[in-house]
């Protein structure tokens, strides 16, 4: 279906472009505009109704939407993203945006959009996900697979239960045996330092652990605390700040 597809040039409709391919024709296109005007949901876009009407294929909509978009189309599949990437961002933000972080590479995190993500929601993603993050297209549905299998049962944090996942939070990063001891001395040498790197990794792993507890605090608190920047900040400082930790952390254990 690819080899149809000619190079467009100057700022197009999708329909425009899709007629100019030879994907769909102007009886196709008037019919869907007609669907689209006529639907429930007016917001509904064109490239879907066309795919529902059976004149368009979902992977002949994904390469023009990339097209259109200027938005690369996911190399990979998103069904099974890497554990880092999924854990990157909250899932109430994963699925508010309706966007699937499944790699990371090059110290950038790829996450999958069915369609244009707005400018302030990619900057949330970056923010809370501490890193560059970029754009990919997949398949409308699946998105909707990789949110359902890999948030399921994810649940969102009530307003409500803000306060008392904040006591948990401080809980954890001040209960007594919330730290490991550092090993005993048993080796010496290289068996020494091994031993050593391994415990300054465990550290780093809590670290991570926290962040992810501070990336939820974090995104709650812009729903909760919405007008509040003060507290968004500091949260957001404290995270960062965590971040730099468990990286610093990571490049001793790995010097030894």
């Amino acid at each position: 279906m690819l080899a149809r597809y000619r190079p467009l040039r100057g700022p197009k409709r999708l329909g425009d472009r899709l007629l100019e391919a030879g994907l769909i024709t102007r009886t196709q296109l008037d019919a869907a505009l007609d669907q689209q005007a006529g639907g429930r949901d007016p917001h509904c876009h064109l490239g879907r109704v066309l795919v529902d009407l059976g004149f368009l294929t979902d992977r002949d909509l994904l390469q023009m939407l990339g097209v259109h978009l200027a938005i690369p189309v996911a190399a990979s599949s998103i069904a099974t993203p890497e554990e880092q990437a999924i854990h990157a961002i909250p899932a109430a933000m994963a699925r508010r945006h309706r966007a699937v972080p499944y790699r990371v590479a090059s110290g950038s995190l790829l996450v999958a959009v069915a369609d244009r993500l707005p400018a302030e929601a990619l900057h949330e993603i970056e923010a809370v996900a501490g890193r560059p993050v970029v754009v990919q297209l997949a398949p409308d549905a699946e998105i909707e697979a990789a949110l359902g299998k890999h948030y399921a049962g994810v649940a969102d944090v009530p307003a409500a239960d803000v306060r008392s996942n904040g006591a948990n939070l401080l809980m954890m990063l001040t209960a007594p045996d919330a730290h490991e001891p550092v090993p005993a001395r048993g080796g010496a040498g290289a068996s020494r330092r091994r031993e050593l790197a391994d415990y300054i990794q465990s550290l780093a792993d809590r670290q991570a652990r926290v962040g992810a507890a501070l990336a939820e605090a974090e995104a709650e608190a812009r729903t909760v605390a919405e007008g509040d920047l003060g507290v968004r900040a500091e949260l957001q400082q404290v995270r960062e700040d965590n971040e730099a930790m468990r990286r610093s952390l990571v490049a001793i254990a790995r010097a030894l």
